[in-house]
Protein backbone atom coordinates (compact mmCIF):
# COMPACT_ATOMS: atom_id res chain seq x y z
CA UNK A 1 0.00 0.00 0.00
CA UNK A 2 2.69 2.49 0.55
CA UNK A 3 4.40 1.67 -2.87
CA UNK A 4 1.85 2.88 -4.40
CA UNK A 5 1.01 5.93 -2.66
CA UNK A 6 4.73 6.52 -3.35
CA UNK A 7 4.48 5.60 -6.79
CA UNK A 8 0.97 8.02 -7.52
CA UNK A 9 2.55 10.96 -5.40
CA UNK A 10 6.26 10.43 -7.82
CA UNK A 11 4.12 9.82 -10.82
CA UNK A 12 1.54 12.62 -10.53
CA UNK A 13 4.05 14.89 -9.55
CA UNK A 14 6.58 14.03 -12.92
CA UNK A 15 3.92 14.70 -15.50
CA UNK A 16 2.09 17.55 -13.68
CA UNK A 17 3.78 20.74 -15.38
CA UNK A 18 2.48 22.90 -12.34
CA UNK A 19 4.23 21.08 -9.38
CA UNK A 20 8.01 21.76 -8.99
CA UNK A 21 10.96 19.34 -7.93
CA UNK A 22 10.13 20.59 -4.16
CA UNK A 23 7.16 19.91 -3.81
CA UNK A 24 7.75 15.95 -5.12
CA UNK A 25 10.59 16.20 -2.57
CA UNK A 26 8.31 17.59 0.10
CA UNK A 27 5.74 15.04 -0.60
CA UNK A 28 7.96 11.97 -0.42
CA UNK A 29 9.36 13.32 2.82
CA UNK A 30 6.09 13.52 4.43
CA UNK A 31 5.10 10.31 3.64
CA UNK A 32 8.15 8.59 4.61
CA UNK A 33 7.69 10.30 8.07
CA UNK A 34 4.56 8.91 8.08
CA UNK A 35 5.21 5.12 7.22
CA UNK A 36 8.37 5.43 9.58
CA UNK A 37 6.01 6.91 12.83
CA UNK A 38 3.68 4.52 11.81
CA UNK A 39 6.09 1.69 12.06
CA UNK A 40 7.82 2.79 15.39
CA UNK A 41 4.79 2.64 16.81
CA UNK A 42 3.41 -0.40 16.14
CA UNK A 43 6.74 -1.67 17.03
CA UNK A 44 7.04 0.06 20.34
CA UNK A 45 3.58 -0.21 21.72
CA UNK A 46 1.81 -3.83 20.22
CA UNK A 47 -1.48 -2.44 21.63
CA UNK A 48 -1.47 0.53 18.76
CA UNK A 49 -0.96 -2.94 16.24
CA UNK A 50 -4.14 -3.73 15.24
CA UNK A 51 -5.85 -0.42 15.46
CA UNK A 52 -2.90 1.28 13.12
CA UNK A 53 -2.36 -2.16 10.69
CA UNK A 54 -5.48 -4.13 11.60
CA UNK A 55 -5.99 -7.57 12.11
CA UNK A 56 -5.69 -11.04 9.61
CA UNK A 57 -8.91 -12.57 8.95
CA UNK A 58 -9.05 -16.05 8.08
CA UNK A 59 -11.62 -17.43 5.51
CA UNK A 60 -10.32 -20.65 5.23
CA UNK A 61 -10.26 -23.02 8.25
CA UNK A 62 -9.70 -26.78 7.91
CA UNK A 63 -10.39 -26.76 4.07
CA UNK A 64 -13.75 -24.68 4.05
CA UNK A 65 -14.41 -21.32 3.46
CA UNK A 66 -15.67 -19.25 6.35
CA UNK A 67 -18.21 -17.12 4.42
CA UNK A 68 -19.42 -15.07 7.76
CA UNK A 69 -15.96 -13.88 7.66
CA UNK A 70 -15.75 -13.00 4.31
CA UNK A 71 -19.14 -10.91 4.27
CA UNK A 72 -18.13 -9.25 7.52
CA UNK A 73 -14.94 -8.41 6.40
CA UNK A 74 -16.77 -7.26 2.68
Amino acid sequence: MAALVLGELVGNGLYDPEVGISQVIFAITIWGALIYTTEWVTQKYRRSRSLLEGSPAIVIRKGKIQRDVMKRIN
